[in-house]
């Protein structure tokens, strides 16, 4: 494991957290695919080319519902802001997926998301529930988790689908 050894000699733990992963102390986001990248570098492969990178930003665990922002890395930041930086990573980084980048019932953040990104990475929301899912449907938001609704919809299997929530 190519992580596993640069984690170490930056004297980061690498003990593996619930679903598998590392959770090392990291100080920014930009730290932490500087990590992944240097891994892909190191394994031999091309990132960008052979390698992609998906983050999982579980943005409602730091969402203040009764502000409507998010606390994210020492500072406050509005929905547009937070879209603003996934844009900028979206640059930066060869980025082809961000899921729940948005809390789950920030339904203007997830248009504002959708509009500026959803051309260029695929976006998911998998932690919206089955009314949640009906309403990105007619906004549209969420494009991944929306595709996935509306095959099941061409398919007959619409409530169904709705209902496996």
């Amino acid at each position: 494991h190519h992580l596993k050894k640069l984690l170490h000699k930056a004297g980061k733990a690498t003990n593996v957290g619930d679903e598998g992963g590392f959770a090392p102390a990291i100080g920014t986001a930009d730290e932490a695919i500087g990590f992944i990248l240097e891994a892909i570098a190191a394994a031999g492969y091309k990132a960008g080319e052979q390698i992609f990178v998906a983050l999982d930003v579980a943005a409602s665990e730091f969402f203040d519902k009764k502000a409507g922002t998010y606390q994210y890395e020492g500072k406050t930041r509005s929905a547009a802001e937070m879209v603003d930086l996934y844009a900028g990573w979206a640059s930066k980084y060869p980025l082809v997926s961000i899921e729940d980048g948005l809390a789950e019932d920030d339904w203007d953040g997830w248009k504002l998301l959708t509009d500026r990104l959803g051309d260029r990475c695929q976006l998911v929301g998998d932690d919206h529930g089955r009314l949640e899912v009906r309403a990105g449907i007619e906004q549209p938001v969420a494009g991944a988790e929306g595709q996935e609704v509306a095959h099941a919809l061409g398919e007959g299997r619409g409530e169904q689908a709705l209902d496996d929530e």
